[in-house]
């Protein structure tokens, strides 16, 4: 049955518009009109038309003036092209009704289709990878490792398997990335664009050439970049150029040119510019974390800070993998014990690494996930009697994870007593899996782990009273254990990266070492768990008291 009454709301609410005429509705819902802009004429089809989506919009039979604009991708040449109207900034319109939609499409085509040549080259600019890997031709991959720098450099070149690394000297990358690496005996240099404006890439009849690449080096290069780049000599019979250039509204614009020459005679790159003959577009992805960083919209100010873990276990498995997506990419872990494939269903690690010490395989799982990752893995056991073998003072941040009490506080005793500076997170799972706490301590304020037993048989942050019932499971001596899930894992590890995270970027000062908390759902309190809790508890500074032997006013 054909959905009439939807068609004809469409078509009636287009025939109001003063600027549309011919409208033709199809079978299958899809309308076609005429778009009147100024003393111009424009055929235009939506298509998929649907309530509280905007359509797919086909510009139809285009003249020779309406060729080769932005935003624009023909589906079949001199007959039919797609006009993309969505981009980021967009304001969302599955909330507004079918006229809304209507009237913001229309003011879309009308704006795409009204650009003035400025306004063109300022929309191909933002769209300008898309056009460059539209010309390439390459099947290997290229990955990129740069940071972006004002300065040109010379890059090193490697293959791994099918893909062409090129790396960026100064960035560190870990043994495992490099093991994998072979040496490419191609040339490559980052080349970093000013005056950029009127660059636009190649597409359609409008390629680079000899010419463009010589007006590109003359006058798109800073004077010192080209005293480098007078440096480098070349005796090959191709070159790669890694150019980058900043784009208004975008993220800097990173694309490959492999220029190849008539001939392997030595000479800089302006040298051999005469000996041009061909240049070729390769398509590339930008890998280093930097990059990655600043395209989820992301700080990597937790960029080579030194963190120590103590202890790779359930807790400290979730909240090591995370790291290095909040940008720390030096990391040292303690940890002397084995993966138990009886405990795999609340770690991390995969039952590969099952009866293989925790700090190792940790450190090969993430340095293989993470090139600039370098992770020194401890095999042994941390241990409280040898602080001063540790050179803790080196670390810009210390966590435990042990959920030991009993060495918790031994520890938290040692570093006062040493007068350590660095701030020292303890973290622990309250029996049931009923919490999550975690506890920042700068012993230099007010406020230690060692408080939260003083006056009290147990600990001031757990929620369970003294009189809870505490559950076990196990086989009897020596195989029971705390019952809780990957749940509570995943709802205390957050906690303690968003703590961590505040930290390293300098925005968790307090007058006083806070106490953090946040309930989680262990197996025993279901019927508990409060779903509509958003926030970790900040539980302020409760649990400091005066009398505490390590850190009180009366000792």
């Amino acid at each position: 049955m054909k959905k009439i009454v939807l068609r004809n709301k469409y078509n009636e609410y287009l025939s109001t518009k003063k600027n549309i005429s011919n409208i033709e509705v199809f079978g299958n819902d899809d309308v076609k009109f005429n778009l009147h802009i100024d003393n111009d004429v424009y055929t235009i089809w939506f298509a998929e038309i649907e309530d509280y989506k905007m359509p797919v919009v086909f510009l139809c039979n285009p003249k020779e003036s309406e060729l080769r604009k932005p935003h624009q991708l023909y589906l079949k040449k001199s007959e039919l092209m797609h006009l993309c109207l969505s981009v980021r900034e967009d304001i969302s319109v599955k909330t507004q009704n079918y006229k809304d939609i209507i009237d913001y499409t229309l003011k879309r085509i009308v704006k795409l289709l009204s650009l003035n040549e400025n306004e063109e080259i300022k929309e191909f600019r933002k769209e300008f990878l898309y056009f460059w890997n539209q010309s390439s031709s390459n099947k290997e991959k290229v990955n990129l490792y740069i940071g972006t720098s004002s300065r040109a450099k010379k890059l090193n070149v490697y293959n791994k398997k099918s893909t062409l690394i090129i790396h960026d000297p100064d960035i560190d990358v870990n043994s495992a990335f490099k093991e994998k690496l072979k040496e490419d005996s191609s040339i490559a240099i980052y080349v970093p664009l000013v005056n950029s404006g009127k660059i636009i890439p190649p597409f359609e009849d409008k390629k680079w050439d000899r010419q463009y690449l010589e007006m590109i080096c003359n006058h798109c290069i800073e004077e010192e970049n080209i005293e480098l780049l007078e440096s480098i000599k070349i005796q090959a019979k191709s070159l790669i150029l890694v150019f980058e250039m900043n784009i208004s509204e975008t993220l800097p614009a990173t694309f490959v040119l492999k220029v190849h020459f008539r001939s392997n005679k030595l000479g800089t790159l302006f040298q051999k510019i005469d000996e041009v003959v061909k240049l070729e577009y390769l398509s590339s992805q930008r890998c280093e974390s930097e990059y990655l960083f600043k395209r989820i919209g992301m700080s990597s100010g937790c960029k080579d800070k030194k963190i120590l873990v103590i202890g790779a276990g359930s807790l400290g498995s979730y909240i090591i993998r995370e790291l290095p997506k909040i940008g720390v990419n030096k990391l040292t872990i303690f940890d002397n014990d084995t993966l138990s494939i009886e405990n795999i269903m609340r770690h991390q690690l995969p039952m590969l690494y099952c009866e293989t010490n925790k700090a190792f395989a940790t450190k090969f799982d993430l340095e293989t996930s993470y090139p600039e990752l370098i992770v020194d893995a401890k095999t042994k056991k941390f241990s409280e009697r040898n602080l001063s073998d540790y050179c803790l003072d080196e670390y810009d941040l210390i966590i435990v994870t042990t959920g030991g009490t009993d060495f918790m506080l031994r520890l938290n005793k040692k570093l006062y007593e040493i007068n350590l500076k660095t701030t020292v997170i303890y973290s622990w799972i309250e029996a049931n899996g009923v919490g999550v706490h975690a506890l920042p301590v700068n012993y230099s304020k007010k406020g230690c782990f060692q408080c939260l037993y003083t006056g009290t048989n147990i600990n001031k942050a757990h929620y369970s009273t003294q009189s809870a019932e505490v559950r076990t499971i196990g086989t009897g001596c020596g195989g029971v254990f705390n019952p809780y899930g990957n749940l509570t894992l995943l709802r205390g590890s957050t906690m303690i990266l968003e703590i961590i995270q505040l930290y390293l970027c300098n925005q968790l000062e307090t007058e006083k070492n806070l106490l953090y908390s946040t309930r989680s759902m262990g197996p025993n309190n279901v019927n508990n768990y409060i779903l509509g809790r958003r926030d970790f508890e900040k539980s302020k500074d409760f649990y400091i008291d005066e009398r505490c032997e390590v850190c009180g006013t009366y000792l």
